[in-house]
């Protein structure tokens, strides 16, 4: 091994030429001193005697670090230039992504404010016809209110001048027989002997009532001839017509009707049975309204409202805001409570508690009808009553082929007929 120090010496003094006694002794002492292989030193010089002088390499390494500087240069400024181009090519790119960016962007603020409009339209429509069924239903229920209170106001004076009627009947008829107490069976036949004579007079009044047009109908019969210049002697015959039936012949009645058998005594009990409860419920409640489509009363109490069958019995709790006719498309009954909607089946039993905010009215062939909650859209099935479609969707659009597109967003997704989810918003 040669040290680097005697190396460079070496170099010096035996590069290309023969090194001088005094260069040998200061090499000898310098390999002495760095121990080195005198092997390795005597062929060192030997190679560098028959090599180029010192001078002579020093101008080649000079000539190479130019020649290397100058490919630096040329290296640098084709990196350079490559870098500009590089640069400018990007310029140009990021140009041309801002330009469609901002074209995008632009875009998407148009559609956005389109579907703005057309989203607010749509929402002021909603509340529109909300509020119009609200008023709809609003003064159907002031006027239907009206009408039943006309109706039980008009029934009270009715059943209070029957009572005065017969209380007076009665009164007379004690002091003139001197009536004394008949046991139940015979207040019973009474009772039945009184609802017969009512049943003649009805029959009575009824002939009386044919005959009356049937002597108008010769009337006319006689004026039409008398036209026709026989006004004479059609005058005495419609005279003649007239005499010949009177009050008197109608007497034959009051033995022909008592024969009769009157077969309609259930029906005055069934209706004497619904004015009792229908005054049991007058007395329970604030307020009874007629009987309804769905076959159930419908009652109110502290502004509350509920349904009693026809037997009187409570069906649903006194506890809804409004309570709708049934829906012959849905079968069921809508009902609200502080502005929520929500379902009773026909039994009046509630099968849909009141959450939605609005339901639309129309019903798909696959049973569903479209519910909103929050602002929110889903579907509901009204034969299984589930909500089949979570109310999770901006938007609801009905397609040609059955399906349901959604939107959530800006991202669209589609349903199945059925409700179910078909592709994902996205």
């Amino acid at each position: 091994m040669i040290n680097n120090e005697l190396k460079s010496l070496i170099e010096k003094y035996c590069m290309g030429k023969e090194p001088t006694d005094a260069q040998m002794d200061e090499i000898m002492d310098k390999m002495l001193q760095t121990q080195s292989d005198p092997d390795d030193v005597a062929a060192y010089i030997e190679e560098l005697k028959n090599g180029p002088t010192y001078e002579e390499r020093l101008k080649a390494e000079a000539k190479a670090k130019e020649e290397a500087e100058r490919k630096a240069k040329e290296e640098a400024e084709r990196k350079a230039r490559q870098e500009a181009e590089r640069k400018a090519k990007e310029e140009a790119e990021r140009k041309a992504r801002q330009e469609a960016e901002r074209k995008a962007k632009e875009e998407a603020e148009r559609k956005a404010r389109q579907e703005a409009e057309r989203k607010a339209k749509e929402e002021a429509d909603r509340k529109a016809r909300q509020e119009a069924e609200r008023k709809a239903q609003e003064e159907a229920d002031r006027k239907a209110r009206q009408e039943a209170e006309r109706k039980r106001q008009e029934a009270e004076r009715k059943v209070r001048q029957e009572a005065e009627r017969k209380a007076k009947e009665e009164a007379e008829r004690k002091a003139r027989y001197n009536y004394n107490p008949q046991p139940k069976a015979h207040l019973e036949y009474l009772k039945k002997k009184n609802q017969d004579a009512k049943r003649k007079s009805t029959i009575k009044g009824c002939l009386i009532l044919l005959a009356a047009i049937a002597i108008s109908v010769l009337i006319i019969f006689f004026f039409v001839k008398g036209c026709s210049g026989k006004h004479s002697s059609s005058s005495d015959k419609k005279k003649q017509a007239v005499t010949a039936i009177s009050d008197n012949d109608f007497d034959f009645l009051d033995d022909e009707t008592s024969e009769l058998d009157f077969s309609e005594e259930e029906t005055e009990e069934d209706e004497e049975l619904n004015s009792d409860i229908k005054s049991k419920l007058d007395a329970q409640y604030d307020y009874v309204y007629s009987l309804s489509s769905s076959g159930f009363y419908k009652v109110e109490k502290n502004y509350k409202l509920g349904l009693v069958n026809k037997n009187g019995k409570l069906v649903t709790k006194v506890k809804y805001d409004y309570i709708y006719d049934i829906d012959k498309n849905m079968n069921l009954i809508k009902v609200e409570v502080n502005d929520k909607i929500g379902f009773l089946n026909a039994e009046g039993k509630e099968v849909v508690a009141p959450k939605y905010d609005y339901v639309y009215s129309d019903v798909s062939d696959d049973n569903l009808i479209k519910v909103e909650l929050n602002d929110k859209l889903g579907f509901l099935n009204i034969k299984t009553l589930k909500e089949v479609t979570p109310c999770i969707y901006d938007y609801i659009y009905s397609l040609d082929e059955g399906k349901y597109k959604v939107e959530i967003g800006e991202k669209t997704g589609y349903l199945n007929k059925n409700g179910s989810v078909a592709s994902a918003p996205k």
